[in-house]
């Protein structure tokens, strides 16, 4: 399925059964089989109709039928058709016996839907999930940090021991670096003229991405700069959350400017392998949140990973974080750093990154010294140490 979510699961499942883990992946029925996945067919199961209340029977069963000691959910509102159902599984699964362990990795915090006007009732359900789990994972800083608070414990304000910061990595390894003749051809083809700078932009078209504010950027840069183009990356709407598909249209629109015509280019939804070479063909990956750059975007790890010099926006993963996580973004030394939403901070960031060789140099080493933190080894082993943990107790 199209999406960080799914990427998220398919990786850490095989890092994890790398290393001797037994492990069930138990999904959507929209979930595409692949002929080139037909050796994980018996552990990949695509049969939940709908992530309503009946789906915990169907949970449970395999849960036992396959003799699980962990059950990991892995937790965006969307992925879960905005149904609450899947918060309450926990509390539901006390009442079996044996009983496995839950854990949750909570990719965002948006609370789902329940009825019209519910108000602050719809984040009940991402609090229950979170005090019920056995183990909680927030995968950065920000949603460490807004849990700590849901978690905190009742007497002298302690932390719950049950939470934890494991990252996510790179929903796209890296493949070798394509060679200089490669991207000459590959740009030639494209009718991108020699000497230009080619940006890319990563992700599905969503606002929180800040598409519309790269656009308008270059759109203040074109009478200035004629060898400027984007390359825009993959899909541009995900399985988990098709709602914007009106966003989308206007990005396209957007592009469609006369003062940008000729200059945007789209990849549409290709195989990681494509997707990697794409990056690596660009000069400057820019990825303007809106609400900010934080870890939990697969998009800014799989940059980093790639060794990109990167643009992105101040947010969390720009904070020094509590010494558990990855070390911060650094403008100048790993990325550089403007406000959310400021089309004009961040055409003078291109305009200065994409004419500054020796700068452009330095970032993609800061982004090479942070990709380690972000290794799926790293992570699955985190992971096994903390299963361990809860069945151990």
């Amino acid at each position: 399925m199209q999406g960080g979510v799914g990427d998220y699961t398919a990786h850490l499942a095989r890092a994890l059964r790398a290393r001797g883990a037994e492990v069930t992946v138990l999904t959507s029925q929209r979930a595409i089989a692949e002929p080139h996945s037909s050796a994980e067919s018996s552990w990949v199961l695509p049969e939940i109709a709908d992530w309503g209340t009946r789906c915990w029977r169907h949970i449970l069963h395999v849960a036992r039928e396959r003799h699980t000691d962990v059950v990991h959910v892995q937790y965006q509102t969307a992925a879960f058709g905005m149904h609450p159902a899947i918060n309450i599984l926990p509390l539901t699964a006390r009442l079996t016996r044996p009983r496995p362990r839950f854990v949750v990795t909570f990719h965002d915090l948006k609370p789902p839907y329940l009825f019209p006007k519910a108000g602050p009732l719809r984040k009940l359900p991402a609090w229950l999930l979170a005090r019920s789990a056995d183990a909680v994972i927030a995968t950065n800083d920000e949603d460490l940090a807004v849990l700590r608070l849901a978690l905190q414990g009742e007497k002298n304000g302690s932390v719950d021991s049950r939470l934890h910061l494991i990252p996510i990595g790179s929903n796209i390894p890296p493949l070798p670096a394509p060679s200089a003749t490669d991207v000459e051809e590959w740009r030639e083809g494209l009718g991108i003229e020699p000497q230009s700078v080619l940006l890319s932009f990563f992700g599905f078209l969503n606002r929180n991405k800040g598409t519309d504010v790269l656009l308008d950027a270059l759109a203040l840069l074109s009478g200035k700069h004629r060898n400027l183009y984007l390359l825009v990356v993959g899909g541009t709407i995900g399985d988990s959350d098709p709602s914007n598909r009106a966003y989308a249209h206007l990005i396209r629109g957007k592009a469609d400017d006369p003062r940008l015509r000729g200059r945007v280019f789209w990849t549409g939804f290709t195989r990681p392998e494509e997707v990697s070479l794409n990056l690596q063909r660009t000069d400057i990956c820019v990825l303007p949140f809106r609400e900010g750059s934080s870890y939990r975007h697969g998009t800014l790890v799989a940059a980093l990973a790639h060794g990109l010099p990167i643009i992105t926006t101040i947010g969390v993963s720009a904070r020094a974080s509590a010494g558990i996580g990855p070390p911060p973004l650094s403008h100048g030394q790993n990325c550089l750093l403007v406000p959310p939403g400021d089309a004009g901070k961040l055409a003078e960031a291109i305009e200065i990154l994409g004419w500054d060789g020796d700068l452009r140099a330095r970032l993609s080493q800061g982004s090479r010294t942070l990709a380690p933190h972000f290794e799926w080894g790293r992570i699955a082993e985190l992971h096994l140490e903390l299963y361990r943990d809860l069945l151990a107790d």
